[in-house]
């Protein structure tokens, strides 16, 4: 099974690799003695060691989470905390408010134990990183690696760039090929310290994936921070495929009316493809970032997957969708589901679809070349199913229409044969 669990691993990593910087920390258990602490369970320990380590500091939960298939992404609170001040409602946050709802059904889906308040968590130094990025080893590519790079992070939208590249291509990011909002806060020297920095993380990237804690058949995923660099979480993504045969070989070449390509996909078919029942999913819009819980001049940052964005409608859909795809699948039936823009809808179906479909396709149009990285959709595709990003136009609508898909883990292709 090797090493599991948030601090468990980063102190693994720490004692393996100490040339990697990553900040001090300590753990706070959720054992029986932390109850008699006064309003707060764990506050006496935490002031001592936030004292130790010196303010500002950060508590992120610390359970078993980060496993293989159920790694809880981005479902409880990284609560930063600059004062002793703030300090009882910074760890309170951070033991006690989440989605209880959402992390049941999210436990339901992956079969683990649900976890339960007051979290265990880990106070960390705080670093004070300009750049968030997230690394992530491509599971079907040797050599390939998604960056993600998010700066400007206290706004409601930050800032945002994602790249596809190899270990001797970082000249690629930021390289002109597309308008960067934001680039212009970046000065061409911090431009290129980013790169200076994505280029030591990848080789450090490495040197944890190859310690005999870690399953070499898995992809694995490294939260850092940049300007300066420094090395905040490492999880599980999903398990290391790859296949024997050219998409040109099996599939038809892209056209304007029935084929489409999709230039980013996750899982691989056989030869000869998978053919599905694809229908449109549910669409919900922009879904705001929150700023709230607020903290005096602490925030923290979350996409949300809760009942309070999703209307009625969308809950007697996505039901309709379940009992729907369980007739189908009674009767020796694939189903495939179709959704826009994977960044703002992913959260949706993991959060309501009791099974996923056999095959997910996203439309992305013009973007569905780069990657996808937010915590919403790592969730999505850590569940290890069939995914395309593909070039289908947003605006085509898919209703009951049988469809071929191919995916060699490189490229997809999508042949629409009709409607059923």
């Amino acid at each position: 099974m090797g090493v599991e669990g948030k601090s468990n691993t980063l102190e693994y990593i720490a004692k393996s690799l100490p040339h990697i910087p990553i900040g001090p920390f300590e753990r706070i258990r959720n054992d029986f003695w932390s109850f008699f602490t006064l309003d707060n369970p764990g506050l006496s320990k935490a002031k001592k060691i936030a004292r130790e380590l010196g303010y500002p500091v950060i508590i992120r939960s610390d359970g078993k989470e980060d496993r293989l298939g159920a790694s809880f992404a981005g479902l409880f609170y990284s609560v930063p905390c600059s004062s002793e001040e703030h300090l009882r409602k910074s760890l309170h946050i951070a033991r006690y408010d989440f989605d209880e709802e959402v992390v049941r059904r999210y436990s339901q889906t992956r079969n683990v134990k649900m976890p339960s308040a007051p979290l265990d968590v880990m106070i960390q130094k705080y670093s004070e990183s300009k750049i968030r990025a997230i690394i992530t080893r491509h599971p079907h590519q040797e050599g390939t690696f998604f960056v993600d790079l998010e700066w400007e992070f206290a706004k409601e939208y930050p800032y945002h760039a994602a790249f596809v590249i190899g270990k001797d291509s970082i000249d690629k990011l930021f390289d002109g090929k597309r308008a960067f909002a934001g680039i212009e806060n970046l000065s061409t020297n911090e431009v290129t310290k980013i790169r200076d920095d994505v280029g030591v993380a990848l080789k450090n990237f490495e040197d944890a994936e190859n310690l005999p804690g870690f399953d070499r058949g898995v992809s694995y995923q490294n939260e850092i921070g940049l300007l300066p660099y420094s090395f905040f979480q490492w999880r599980s993504f999903r398990r290391r495929e790859f296949a024997s045969f050219n998409i040109d070989d099996v599939a038809p070449p892209p056209d304007d009316k029935r084929v489409y390509s999709a230039p980013t996909v996750f899982g691989i078919t056989t030869e000869e493809g998978v053919s599905v029942i694809l229908h449109d999913g549910p669409h919900i819009g922009t879904i705001r970032r929150s700023k709230s819980p607020k903290v005096e001049d602490d925030y923290v940052l979350r996409y949300s997957a809760t009942d309070r964005f999703l209307n009625e409608n969308f809950k007697r859909e996505f039901s309709i969708i379940n009992d729907g795809t369980d007739r189908l699948r009674s009767d020796g039936l694939s189903v495939g589901l179709s959704f826009d823009r994977p960044i703002m809808q992913s959260h949706v179906p993991d959060y309501y679809l009791r099974n996923l479909p056999d095959v997910t396709i996203f439309s992305s149009g013009q973007y569905s070349v780069f990657p996808w990285q937010a915590h919403d959709s790592f969730r999505y595709l850590e569940r290890g199913s069939l995914v395309a990003i593909s070039d289908m136009p947003i605006s085509r609508k898919v209703k009951n229409e049988l469809v071929c898909y191919w995916s060699n883990g490189i490229q997809g292709r999508i042949m629409f044969l009709g409607k059923i």
